[in-house]
């Protein structure tokens, strides 16, 4: 499953991208808004996690 993950605390984008690769997902982790906007333009995520 792909996985959005958006955090602007590099540790629990670790967390989070860790834990999702121990259960077999594919993190895509982004760090600002901005970013993770200019990805969903051209892909797609099964799931988003925004703090």
């Amino acid at each position: 499953m792909r996985i959005a993950a958006l955090d602007d605390d590099p540790i629990l984008i670790e967390l989070i991208q860790a834990s999702a690769e121990h259960a077999g997902h594919l993190p895509h982790p982004f760090t600002d808004g901005a970013s993770l906007l200019k990805a969903l333009r051209t892909e797609t995520f099964v799931l988003l996690i925004v703090d």
